[in-house]
This record gives structure tokens, C-alpha cells and sequence, in this order.
């Protein structure tokens, strides 16, 4: 790591100073201030004060420290009393589904009665797509489901908006929220076609060189056969020239198997050795007569270019 020449700021001196507070505090400090029970009494006893700006950071270290439905609940009260209505909603209304599922039909039940009182305060989007495909449509990220566009709650301040779907292209926007209890609605109009655009390059084939390779590789295939043959002849007339000359008889007068064998291979694989440098010469000589008089590739190959857009589709072939 480079050192840097820059000199510390009076905020760096201070964030430092911080850091190194937190970092020689005694182990008991610093569990008594990550203490999740303990922010959460903090926090809930600052709401009670009317300080949800000073309780909000406190319930959500708690919360992050140790999620809980009672944490999210006082986290939305907070959030609404800041006016951000629309946080607000989103927590109140999960605070809601948790309790439901949990069986807790006392925070269930607040959580509702915090909503019916929400509702006509909070401000609002109003989805509508003049897509008639399938749309995507995210608000801050977030993706909303096409059951929940008539209803998206949001916070006061600038918020992205972005419709997307297969093939098309993506539309955004960007709306200030509108007013507490106000309504503003989003219509989304119907999205452009991507072009695509591919490009095929056609290329003149050579049959003659095609043949001549494959013509070729016969050649080759025929070099290996005599090979092998020709080696298996070499042995075979070796074995016969000493055991069947002039006759195939052991001294002692026995008839000579292995010679006799030797022998008859001799006369199987001379054919086949002959035919096999007959292929291989053919193969290798046509070949490289069809390969060295073909035509060299041509530099002006056909290039097409094939283009889909939203008037329709175009090809173009060049030379």
C-alpha cells in the first residue's frame, strides 16, 4: 500500500480518534453497546420523548443486530412520525404479515389499525402500462407486482421509476412524490423494439481443396497400413527362410508348424501390402495435385448483414 502525502483533515482526525475509542474500550463496553435489547429500550424510551430522530438509528442497529417484529414495529412509528409515510407503509404492512404468520394477533391487529390510519395520508403511485406484453416495473429498484400497481406508496423526494420487458427496451422516468394523501399516476407507454443486428459472413467453399484433403487423408491411411503390414511380411519371411528352406522340416525330420504358418502369412499379407503403398500413393498423389490447382479462398467473401427494428426487418449482401 502506498502511503499518502495528503495531510489528515479535522473530520479524519476525529473519525480516527473515534475508531480508536471504540477500538482499546474494555470488551464489556462494547458488548454493553451492541447490546440489541438495550437499543431497543433506548430507542423505544427516545420515542416516547418524541425523539424518533435519535431512537430511529437505535432501532435499526437493533434490528440488524437482532431482527424482531416489536424492532420493525417501532421502527415504522418513527418512520412516520418523520413523514416518511411511505417506509412507513412497507413496514407496518410487513410487521402485519409477520405477526399473521407467527400468530401474534395483538401486533397483527395494531399493525392494521396503523394502516387504515396510513392510507389516506400516505402519497402514492398509480401504475399503468399501455405495454400489452408482460412489463417489469421497479420504483427506487424495487420491483412491484403488477396486484400492487395501483397502490405503491412512497416516501416525499425524487423517485426511479423503470419498465423493462423481453425484446424491448427499457423505459425510465423520474417523479417527485406527490403530496400527503395525494395520488399521481405512472403510465407507462408502449416500449420500443431493441434492434438486434447479426452479422453472417458466407464463404465460397473449395471443393476442390475438400477433396484434395480428404484424398490426402487416405494417402496417409494407406502409408500406416503398409507400414504395418510390411513389417509383419518382414517377420514372416524371416521365420520362413529359416525353418522352411529347402523344406519346412525340424532337424529331426518333423514337419515344421511355426515355419508352414510363417509362410502362409507371407503369402496373405504380400497382396495386402501391395495394395495397401498402391492407396497410399494414389491417395497421397491425387491429394496434393487437387489441394496445390485449387483456387485460393476468395477475399471477397458475401457478407450479410441482417438487421430487426421497430419498421421492420432489413439484409444487406456485400462483396
Amino acid at each position: 500500500m502506498v502511503p499518502s502525502n495528503r495531510p489528515m483533515t479535522r473530520s479524519s482526525v476525529g473519525a480516527l480518534a473515534a475508531a480508536l475509542a471504540i477500538l482499546f474500550a474494555s470488551p464489556a463496553a462494547r458488548a454493553d453497546a451492541e447490546d440489541p435489547e438495550k437499543l431497543f429500550a433506548e430507542g423505544s424510551a427516545l420515542i416516547e420523548e418524541g425523539k424518533c430522530t435519535e431512537a430511529l438509528p437505535k432501532l435499526e442497529r437493533a434490528q440488524h443486530l437482532d431482527p424482531g417484529i416489536g424492532t420493525q414495529f417501532n421502527i415504522a412509528v418513527c418512520e412516520e412520525q418523520l413523514g416518511r409515510l411511505g417506509s412507513a407503509w412497507h413496514d407496518f404492512e410487513q410487521v402485519m404479515q409477520l405477526a399473521r404468520a407467527s400468530g401474534k394477533k395483538q401486533r397483527e391487529e395494531a399493525a392494521r389499525a396503523k394502516l387504515e390510519a396510513l392510507r389516506p395520508k400516505v402519497p402514492t403511485f398509480v401504475i399503468r402500462s399501455e405495454e400489452p406484453g408482460d412489463v417489469t416495473v421497479k420504483v427506487d429498484g424495487a420491483v412491484i407486482t403488477r396486484e400492487g400497481w395501483g397502490f405503491v406508496p412512497v416516501d416525499p423526494g425524487n423517485h426511479a421509476i423503470e419498465a423493462s420487458a423481453p425484446t424491448k427496451m427499457s423505459w425510465t422516468t423520474k417523479l417527485a412524490a406527490p403530496a400527503p394523501g395525494a395520488k399521481v399516476e405512472i403510465v407507462i407507454p408502449k416500449l420500443g423494439v431493441v434492434e438486434r443486428r447479426e452479422v453472417v459472413t458466407v464463404e465460397t467453399s473449395n471443393k476442390r481443396r475438400t477433396l484434395g484433403f480428404i484424398l490426402g487423408g487416405v494417402g496417409v491411411a494407406g502409408v500406416a497400413a503398409a507400414a504395418v503390414t510390411g513389417v509383419m511380411l518382414l517377420d514372416a519371411k524371416s521365420t520362413a527362410d529359416e525353418r522352411c528352406k529347402p523344406r519346412c522340416v525340424t532337424p529331426d525330420n518333423k514337419y515344421d508348424q511355426d515355419g508352414a504358418d510363417a509362410v502362409s502369412r507371407g503369402k496373405t499379407l504380400l497382396p495386402i501390402n501391395a495394395v495397401a503403398w498402391g492407396v497410399a500413393a494414389v491417395g497421397l498423389g491425387l491429394g496434393a495435385f487437387f489441394i496445390l490447382t485449387s483456387p485460393s479462398s476468395s477475399p471477397t467473401s458475401p457478407r450479410v448483414d441482417a438487421s430487426l427494428g421497430p419498421r421492420g426487418g432489413d439484409l444487406r449482401i456485400s462483396f
